[in-house]
């Protein structure tokens, strides 16, 4: 299967399927975010229902910044400053709840590194990711 006949099927799916993928991606995206940053900034780990409850705030206010910033409306053709505004829009409503709960529930022992770190890991992903669907 080359490449042309790959996207004229993605193409051809309905605009529900194709938000569903768009949905379903950032979803892992967003779960592979908050995996680097842990890793980039808390040498010890963190316990599973930590992550669970970091993960599952970023997951939450993530999905939910990026679809009032407009990210599942439309398929994305042209990747502009309008795109990148919304994106650190998302990053950063997402990144300063994921350090909010990590400072009130003492999950990272430097919550405002970790969410900095997030933040540039989420950005990077979700323009990347409209970059390249593009």
């Amino acid at each position: 299967m080359d490449e042309r006949s790959i996207r004229n099927r993605i193409l051809s799916l309905s605009r529900g399927v194709k938000q569903a993928l768009m949905l379903a991606a950032d979803t892992v995206g967003l779960l592979i975010s908050v995996v680097l940053a842990i890793w980039l900034c808390d040498t010890g780990g963190i316990n599973a229902s930590s992550f669970l409850l970091l993960g599952g705030t970023a997951l939450f206010v993530g999905l939910l910044s990026a679809r009032q910033q407009g990210f599942y409306h439309s398929i994305v053709r042209y990747v502009g400053m309008d795109l990148a505004a919304a994106g650190v829009k998302v990053a950063l409503i997402s990144a300063v709840s994921a350090a909010l709960i990590a400072y009130f529930s003492g999950i990272a022992s430097n919550p405002l590194k970790l969410g900095v770190a997030f933040a540039a890991f989420n950005l990077l992903y979700l323009l990347g990711s409209r970059y390249a669907a593009q």
